[in-house]
């Protein structure tokens, strides 16, 4: 069963994409190496050191959909392209959100290959914390292909929901494709089960999408963006 650990205490609201990751890695979540960057010149930097192409993705509080307000770049080949849409997304996010405090850019690593999932943990009103797991794209936002789950969970209802999908062939190499990591996908929906326990009532919600899940041999699966939401205990 998912160990609930320490008590967890959220400030109220949406977290920063950098908190939200640093508070899911915490709990056992493997997320993409990122790092926070406050000026041109470090996402340069940034860009020359992570070899490679990179995302830059605005980082504040105040703003949890940062591709709504231009605040997102993505596929940056090298330095220069790095510190032109750094400051491209920071104009962005000060012109639709004057009002906001934004700490810098996320650097992080473009992941290549790999299924995008979504997983997350939201509270019901009813019942409670509810852990869900689906594949991204399409098949969350129009089919619904989703598994859900009450908490507390044990592995093996992690691996039960991975495997209900109606999609579940595209995890388990479909077609040609590379079979991803499972048990990583399970170890991850555990990890999230437990940060939410942690958290207790002071968890509205906590978000992973997208997860890019791949083979074993390619390190399994991880966080590529994130958003945790707090909310006021009773």
């Amino acid at each position: 069963m998912a160990d609930a650990g320490s008590a967890l205490h959220l400030p109220a609201g949406p977290l920063s994409e950098q908190r939200s990751m640093a508070l899911l890695a915490e709990a056992g979540v493997p997320v993409v190496p990122h790092r926070l960057v406050r000026t041109a010149a470090e996402a340069a930097q940034a860009a020359q050191e992570m070899g490679g192409r990179i995302a830059l993705k605005v980082c504040s509080d105040a703003i949890a959909h940062k591709s709504d307000v231009g605040g997102v770049a993505l596929n940056l080949a090298d330095a220069a392209g790095a510190q032109a849409a750094f400051d491209r997304i920071l104009a962005n996010a000060r012109q639709a959100r004057p009002d906001a405090h934004i700490d810098g850019a996320l650097a992080a690593p473009m992941v290549q290959g790999g299924v995008e999932c979504i997983a997350g943990v939201h509270r019901d009103p009813v019942f409670g914390p509810v852990l869900m797991f689906g594949l991204g794209g399409i098949h969350a936002e129009i089919l619904r292909d989703v598994a859900l789950r009450l908490l507390p969970i044990t592995r093996d209802d992690a691996l039960a929901m991975v495997r209900e999908l109606r999609a579940f062939a595209v995890l388990d190499g479909a077609r040609g494709r590379p079979r991803v990591d499972l048990d990583s996908i399970a170890d991850t929906l555990c990890a999230l089960a437990g940060f939410a326990q942690r958290a207790g009532a002071t968890l509205e919600s906590a978000e992973i999408n997208p997860l890019i899940a791949r083979p074993r041999e390619d390190g399994g699966c991880v966080a590529v963006d994130a958003l945790v939401i707090g909310r006021e205990a009773a």
